[in-house]
């Protein structure tokens, strides 16, 4: 009905049936990656989530409690506003089949590539220095591959570098829902 409304106040007449089943079944079916509040059951509180929100229902990728990068103006809320986008971008790039650790202006990083063995295309998130890379794109790939029982966690330590391809259409259809 809202998007029936909004067809009136921008095009002067009401819209079709016709016209808002197409409306609805387009948003049912789009993809966002968005930050919102969600519950850390280990910690016992609300957080800022990164979440893939698909059909009205949201499945989340990464939680963020780290206070890490806060001396630089990075507060997980911050980060999980910058980073959700990332996210959104790399999907509609469709690089987010690929996920892979490495580096991005001397800073470990965890990215998305265009294939298998690829450089780093899109960049997903910054790490801290003495996270693991590896097995950062590890979870990271357990979590968009339906593999794992949450989102991703912050703690660890490594150098090699690993591609996990994902299947984030998979992801989006089967990972629990919030």
């Amino acid at each position: 009905m809202l998007i029936a409304g909004l067809l009136v106040a921008f095009c002067g007449k009401p819209a079709t049936s016709n016209q808002y089943s197409a409306n609805a079944t387009k948003s049912e079916t789009e993809t966002r990656f968005i930050c919102r509040q969600g519950y850390d059951n280990v910690l016992q509180q609300r957080l800022p989530t990164t979440y893939a929100f698909t059909a009205g229902q949201k499945r989340a990728i990464i939680r963020w409690s780290t206070q890490f990068f806060s001396g630089s103006g990075w507060d997980p809320q911050s980060r999980c506003e910058e980073v959700s986008p990332r996210f959104q971008a790399a999907y509609e790039n469709g690089t987010l089949n690929f996920i892979t650790n490495g580096t991005w202006n001397n800073q470990p990083v965890i990215c998305a590539a265009l294939q298998d063995q690829g450089t780093c295309a899109d960049l997903l998130l910054t790490l801290r220095p003495t996270d693991d890379g590896l097995e950062l794109a590890r979870e990271l790939g357990k979590i968009l591959n339906g593999t794992a029982t949450g989102p991703l966690t912050h703690d660890s330590d490594g150098e090699p570098q690993i591609y996990i391809e994902v299947d984030i259409d998979e992801f989006i259809r089967n990972a629990p829902v919030e």
